[in-house]
């Protein structure tokens, strides 16, 4: 599953030829690197730069399901894309970082309907407010999927984190 902004080639050339894998990719269109022939087994959803939080959610959660439906998976690796958050200069979307969170949390709970495996790779988001929109995912699942309680989270940042976000 690919929810990155970028359309995943490099996944669809590493899995050419391999009838077990299945491609389910939502990217943004209007980006010079989502043209390009396809192969079976790949599932493209098409979204522009002006696709609202709404048409995203509905997009996703209806052909994903429709895709688990048809292969049935054991194993889903997820590529969960930040760069479609609004002010991402490379992914070009607009969608809240609620969007994302809830998106992360459906991908979650439909592979877990199915009873298939997951696996979520953190992409996209080259930005400080990518690296907020991936926190805020990852602390939604931890309470709502994991049913994980709360940390205390300190004022004082580690001492890299200056380094690397000013």
């Amino acid at each position: 599953v690919n929810l990155d902004a970028f359309r995943g080639t490099g996944c669809e050339e590493i899995f050419a030829g391999e009838e077990r894998v299945t491609i389910f990719d939502v990217h943004n269109t209007e980006l010079p690197e989502s043209a390009g022939d396809t192969r079976d087994g790949v599932i493209l959803c098409s979204v522009g730069a002006n696709t609202t939080d709404e048409q995203y959610s509905e997009l996703v959660e209806r052909e994903l399901n429709k895709t688990f439906d048809q292969v049935q998976p054991t194993f889903v690796l997820y590529n969960a894309g930040v760069n479609v958050i609004a002010g991402d200069t490379y992914g070009q979307m607009n969608l809240s970082h609620e969007t994302v969170a809830k998106r992360d949390e459906f991908v979650f709970r439909a592979a877990r309907e199915r009873n298939a495996s997951i696996a979520m790779l953190l992409a996209g988001g080259h930005t400080q407010q990518g690296v907020e929109a991936t926190s805020h995912s990852v602390a939604n699942l931890m309470q709502n999927f994991f049913n994980a309680k709360p940390v205390e989270q300190s004022e004082e940042q580690p001492s890299w984190w200056s380094g690397i976000f000013g």
